[in-house]
Formats: C-alpha cells, structure tokens, sequence
C-alpha cells in the first residue's frame, strides 16, 4: 500500500513543481516591483532567493496538498493568498534574524498592519502583503490569531542562541515553529480548519521542522544556533561575534 501511494504521489509533486516555477516568478516579480520603482531598491539577493527557490515552492504544496485531502484543486484566489505569504515570510524572517525591528514594532507590523507606518522597503512589502491576506482570507480573526502564535513561536526561537538551553524546551520550540506555520498555511485555503485537522498539522509542522534542521546543520552549528540536529555539537569557534 505505501509503494502505491508513494507511486501516485510521485507524478504529483514533480507535475505540481514544474507547473509552479512557471508560474512562481512573473508573478513574484510583478508584485514586486512597484515596491521597488517606490523606495529606489530592490530586495537583497538572499531574501528573493529564499522567497523563489523555496518559500514560493514549499507553501503552495502545502497548500495544495491540503486542497488535494479535502478532493479539489488551489483556486486562483488561494493561489495568490499563498504567493503573498511566500514574499513576506522571509520578509520578516530577516527582521528577526537581522534584529532590524525590535519585537514591539514586528509585532504591531504583523497584528496591526493597517496602522503601521513602514520606513524601509522591506517593511512596506510586508505591511502591504499581510493586509492584502487578512482581508482576503476566508476567516481573518483566525488568520491573526495564527499569526500571533508563529510570531510568538518566531520570539521564542532566539533561546536557541542561548548553548545552555535544555532539551525539554529545545523540542518545544522546534515543534512549536514548525506547527503553527502548517497550521497559518491552512488559514490561506477555503476550506474549514477542523480540530483533528489542526492536530494533526501540529505533529506534521514539528516533524518538518525537525526534518528543515537536519537539512541546515551545518549553517546553524556556524551561527551558534542550537537545534535538536546539532545540539551535541560545540558552539563553533569561527563565528563572528
């Protein structure tokens, strides 16, 4: 029985990867690009990088897949939702990672967009998009509260800086990142988000996330960034303070 789901599931993904790059960046590119006529500048290369190569991939089959359990396909609207959150997650990502937008001001970015006066180019992408999907979407309060959580879980991940942080609260976090990202992901298609459904998306965002930090090892163990992957590793001795 696996081998014949693994066999219909193959021509799936490799049909929907194809079908997506051709669409991923015209449409990534066009919206994009008022953004940069208005501030005089463009994203930085590893920014739309991520957005293109990965973000823009990994969100639409999640999403799709999800269409594909409840029997239908990603509408046009659905489709877009999905691409404006591929745009903006790295997007925010690097304001955590650069630590460019103290947790107050990413907060209110994210919770309060309509309020929120961007001053960079990369704060008025994101401003933009997550007001674009919490009017869009089919449940928005449910959309905001998802949001808060993988902000939240986004906050709690910088203890993973700390080399002493315990094992107990290490595999909280990486649970916790991955899991309340899939289930935001839910929020972007029509159909209803279930309790046994948001269960289940809780144990398959964890997984994944443990899955994408065997898969950045060795950058993480360069940024002394401690992971469930590389948590017997020492910090590393060549990286910049």
């Amino acid at each position: 029985m696996f081998l014949l789901n693994l066999v219909k599931l193959i021509p799936f993904v490799f049909y929907f990867l194809k079908t997506q790059r051709q669409i991923n960046a015209p449409s990534i590119d066009s919206y994009l690009q008022p953004f940069y006529a208005k501030h005089n500048k463009k994203l930085k290369e590893s920014t739309l990088l991520k957005i293109k190569n990965f973000y823009s991939i990994s969100i639409h089959l999640c999403c799709a897949s999800y269409k594909k359990l409840y029997g239908g396909k990603l509408s046009d609207k659905e489709r877009e939702l999905a691409t404006l959150t591929a745009i903006c997650t790295p997007v925010i990502d690097d304001f955590t990672d650069d630590k460019t937008l103290s947790k107050e001001a990413l907060d209110k970015l994210t919770s309060a967009p309509y309020d929120y006066e961007p001053k960079t180019l990369e704060e008025d992408i994101a401003k933009t998009s997550v007001g674009i999907l919490l009017a869009n979407v089919k449940c928005p309060v449910d959309f905001s509260d998802s949001l808060k959580q993988v902000m939240q879980a986004q906050h709690w991940s910088m203890s993973q800086m700390d080399p002493t942080i315990s094992g107990d609260e290490l595999l909280e976090i990486t649970i916790e990142k991955g899991a309340r990202y899939q289930i935001l992901c839910h929020h972007l298609i029509d159909d209803a988000l279930t309790r046994q459904t948001m269960d289940a998306l809780y144990l398959l965002g964890g997984m994944l996330q443990l899955n994408d930090d065997i898969f950045d090892v060795y950058i993480d163990y360069k940024e002394n960034i401690t992971t469930c992957a590389n948590v017997h590793f020492p910090p590393s001795a060549t990286t910049k303070k």
